[in-house]
């Protein structure tokens, strides 16, 4: 059986933000009222993360995904747990 890790990611409530908001990896940035209505629009979420060893980052839906993808290494699989605002979808990685 391969390696295994779980990972949590909850997502920037576009409701509750105050300030812009900005990715980490590819420097996609809103302010927060933009943000609201593309978020609505079902266009762009913005989500914490932390991958083990690095600090707590923002990332867009997009590089999200691309950081947990890259930051699988040899693992088998990746457990990611994402924290909408009204619920919870977990996902599995695999290689």
């Amino acid at each position: 059986m391969g390696k295994k890790m779980n990972l949590k990611a909850k997502i920037i409530n576009p409701f509750e933000r105050k300030a812009r908001v900005t990715c980490s990896m590819c420097e996609l940035s809103y302010l927060a009222r933009n943000y609201v209505i593309l978020y609505e629009n079902e266009k762009v979420a913005f989500f914490k993360m932390k991958v083990p060893s690095q600090r707590l980052k923002i990332y867009c839906h997009d590089c999200l995904y691309k950081a947990v993808h890259n930051g699988m290494g040899v693992l088998k699989e990746l457990k990611l747990e994402m924290e909408l605002i009204d619920h919870t979808v977990n996902l599995l990685f695999s290689k």
